[in-house]
């Protein structure tokens, strides 16, 4: 954080990157599993494989990942328009997902897990506020956003009937936290 006098307080919503790799990654893996992480060290990202589709690009994303679509189509006039967006949106130049690639060692792994600099973000965030909203049915590792939160001393606030995409999965519950939290 480049200016941490600045913030006041700090929610991390449905934090990626928190939990180390476990030593039993591959172990303990699904066949399917084990095939996309092996993909994963020739595709720079899942989206990578839309550009190159082209014009089928859309009809990959409905299949693969349907669920994307139903879950921003109440939230759009067009049937399919959240699926048109989210393929546009990511059909373009990599920028923020080239980022993101870079902070990934193994798809899914951040390679400075947060749980290990949590002490440096605990000096960081001496004179603010720090809370970690994350959804019941998120797929990210409720361990170790708990143990994060212990480390901070911070509120963790578990959001019902969410997943990861907690501010839309349950978003009545979501900005009803995110208000409360910035009372």
């Amino acid at each position: 954080m480049k200016y941490p006098q600045h913030v006041v307080k700090l929610a991390l919503i449905d934090p990626w990157g928190v939990p180390t790799v476990p030593d039993d990654t591959n172990q303990n893996s699904s066949f399917k599993w084990r095939v996309i992480k092996s993909a994963s060290n020739f595709i720079e990202s899942p989206f990578s494989i839309l550009r190159f589709a082209g014009p089928w690009g859309p009809s990959l994303l409905k299949r693969f990942r349907g669920d994307l679509g139903l879950k921003f189509d109440n939230y759009t006039q067009a049937n399919s328009g959240a699926m048109h967006y989210i393929y546009h949106s990511n059909a373009q130049q990599p920028s923020g997902e080239s980022a993101f690639s870079s902070l990934q060692q193994s798809i899914g792994w951040a390679k400075r897990p947060l749980i290990e600099r949590a002490h440096t973000l605990l000096e960081l965030c001496d004179d603010m506020d720090v809370v970690i909203v994350y959804g019941s049915r998120t797929w990210m590792d409720k361990v170790a956003i708990r143990e994060l939160s212990q480390i901070l001393g911070c509120e963790c606030v578990r959001i019902r009937q969410a997943g990861h995409h907690v501010y839309v999965d349950n978003y009545e519950a979501f900005n009803e936290a995110i208000i409360q939290l910035l009372a």
